[in-house]
């Protein structure tokens, strides 16, 4: 058996149900050994292809292979397992290694950095050069310094009652991401600034390679990261802007991430991807009966005045929006996402998937929930098969409930 630790992101019941959802369309059988809020420690029959994984996940910040278990009453020491691990793992005559431990699960920082200490000595006694890195920041080292130091990572899970060795094989590509956030050539930092390692959570968890529509594509960031994963996408959105800077950021990341385009077609649009404007209620009138595979959104969330600033004005906020102006809010939602979810049933292919981002407005001790299209879900046709996954920044005002719906016979 395969064991490997997958380190999570934000929001970590999303990240869980990504992983779970990108094995299961892959068809990768695997037995969960451990989960916290953090981790995620499973095993697999066949080895996995983690350069594989972590270029398909979005919430995965890190993935290890497991090689040690330190129990008590072990005859070896912690500092004679790690440093068997790292003897194992370095090269020959490699030069100067540099290394790292990296805490999660139940181990303080003062144990991780007198084992730091502790293996940096004992490997020097034999002769090897060595430096050590700690965390700038709480008990593990980020994706970010592990990369950029070239560092030799080993992860120290506590799990019950043993502590779990494993190297690290593979970390986010921070730049990747960075490039798709903030390099596009179109933003709109005033349309709901779905980050774009949530977009694709949500698109894993649809968990369609096929015909992907967003219905809301702003300026075409769950698209995107639909092209990355090799499916077909269409977006719409009423405004004219909108489906103007949703066609310059296609083109620009076909450009940038040299995308080839299927079976011989033109790349760009009528390609990979096609792009309109309609109204999100009537899109069926543009797209043809069951042609969608699945429908991925971060719809329309709210007038901007509870949206924006919300981080950075949190009380101010507060003061001007009372609770009869949230109520007409989410009345206003409610009725706008029953009649997508009703237009979308008739583009649907059969079981075809909706994944759909449904806000909640965090008001002081409040809390305003956007729901009745979950709650009357079966008469407009549709299945809940999992959510809702929360994310939102701390403080923030306005919460995404990622849900995940199949469509069904009314």
């Amino acid at each position: 058996m395969n064991e490997y630790i997958f380190v999570l992101g934000q929001a970590r019941e999303l990240c869980q149900a990504e992983v779970k959802s990108v094995l299961a369309r892959e068809k990768i059988d695997y037995k969960l050994i451990f989960s916290s809020l953090e981790i995620f420690h499973l095993s697999t029959s066949k080895p996995l292809d983690v350069e594989w994984m972590m270029q398909t996940l979005g919430g995965t910040i890190k993935i290890a292979e497991v090689a040690e278990v330190i129990k008590d009453g072990d005859e070896e020491t912690p500092i004679d397992k790690l440093t068997s691990l790292i003897q194992r793992t370095i090269r020959v005559g490699g030069g100067k290694i540099t290394f790292g431990l990296s805490g999660y699960n139940g181990i303080c920082f003062n144990v991780l950095k007198q084992w730091n200490k502790e293996l940096k000595k004992k490997l020097e006694e034999q002769g090897l050069q060595v430096r050590f890195v700690l965390p700038s920041d709480g008990l593990a080292l980020s994706s970010v310094v592990v990369k950029e130091q070239k560092i030799l990572e080993i992860i120290i899970v506590g799990e019950r009652e043993k502590f779990v060795l494993a190297r690290t094989l593979v970390v986010q590509d921070f730049e990747d991401w960075g490039k798709r956030d903030f390099g596009r050539p179109a933003p709109d930092p005033h349309r709901g600034m779905l980050p774009p390692k949530v977009a694709r959570m949500m698109v894993n968890l649809s968990n369609s390679k096929f015909t992907l529509l967003d219905p809301f594509c702003g300026t075409g960031t769950i698209l995107a990261e639909g092209l990355m994963l090799g499916a077909y996408v269409i977006g719409s959105d009423q405004s004219k802007e909108a489906v103007e800077k949703t066609r310059k950021n296609l083109e620009w990341l076909e450009k940038e991430w040299k995308m080839a385009s299927p079976r011989g077609s033109a790349r760009g649009e009528n390609g990979k991807w096609r792009v309109f404007q309609a109204d999100a209620t009537h899109v069926s009138e543009k797209v043809s009966p069951e042609s969608i595979d699945a429908i991925v959104t971060e719809p329309y969330l709210g007038p901007s005045n509870v949206m924006l600033n919300s981080v950075q004005h949190p009380q101010r906020i507060l003061k001007q929006v009372q609770d009869d102006k949230i109520h007409n809010i989410v009345m206003g939602l409610d009725k706008l996402y029953i009649g997508c979810l009703r237009d979308w049933h008739k583009i649907l292919k059969p079981e075809g998937v909706v994944v759909i981002a449904l806000p909640s407005f965090k008001i002081g001790s409040q809390e305003f929930f956007v729901k009745k299209p979950i709650d009357i879900r079966e008469n407009l046709g549709y299945t809940l098969v999992a959510g809702p996954y929360r994310y939102f920044r701390p403080q923030a005002i306005v919460i995404r409930n990622i849900y995940t719906l199949t469509k069904s016979k009314f």
